[in-house]
């Protein structure tokens, strides 16, 4: 399955980049002051980055959080990017731009925003099924990660089953072949597995599938 979980994780980055670049009324916006010692808010407001420091750190502190890593985004730029604490305590081994932390199901509603952003630019169908990109993209094709009894079902899976939690597909395979639960549109079962498999079909769609190196 590791070709669904880079196509995916490439899509989730790339979901990072175009909030930033569509929604600049959500993020700071990059100072004009030399060394960058500010930044500004979308209201104006010049806010100096030691302010901005001590702020975060006093936060960390009340709640508790032993590190964190924090950027913020204007348009396509990292604009603020700060680490704060620890990221393992018993090495005493500090949060660093390096540190690689698990973003989780956070990832889920950034990357159905990309998916809806496809929808409005006519690349997707939300009710047209994916099973036959993933056959043609993927070695073997989809006999190699879904169980035979459940083909014909799985190539009924479209991506509105998949944002909906309704394909009938475990939450993770953990590398077994998919047997799925129930007929895909008929129920509810959270698939962390299944925005896998739209996120690897979208993204052989747009041309950044396993062909291409990823």
């Amino acid at each position: 399955m590791k070709l669904l979980t880079n196509i995916f994780l490439f899509l989730t980055t790339s979901c990072l980049v175009l909030l930033g670049g569509c929604s600049k009324n959500l993020f700071l916006e990059q100072s004009q002051f030399p060394e960058q010692k500010s930044i500004r808010s979308v209201s104006g407001k010049v806010i100096p980055i030691s302010e901005l420091d001590q702020f975060i750190q006093k936060s960390k502190e009340e709640t508790k959080v032993d590190g964190l890593m924090i950027a913020m985004i204007f348009d396509v730029d990292i604009v603020y990017h700060k680490t704060f604490g620890m990221a393992n305590l018993g090495k005493e081994m500090p949060v660093s731009e390096e540190t690689i932390f698990e973003a989780a199901s956070l990832s889920k509603p950034l990357f159905a925003y990309f998916v809806m952003k496809m929808v409005e630019k006519g690349l997707l169908d939300l009710d047209v099924p994916f099973a036959e990109v993933l056959d043609n993209a993927m070695p073997g094709g989809i006999a190699n990660a879904v169980d035979s009894s459940s083909i014909d079902l799985y190539r009924t899976i479209t991506p509105r089953m998949v944002l909906c939690h309704a394909t009938g597909i475990s939450n993770w395979a953990k590398g077994k072949k998919i047997t799925l639960s129930f007929t895909p549109g008929e129920d509810f079962s959270y698939s962390g597995e299944a925005y896998q498999h739209l996120g690897a079909a979208l993204g052989t769609s747009l041309g950044v599938g396993w062909k291409n190196g990823l």
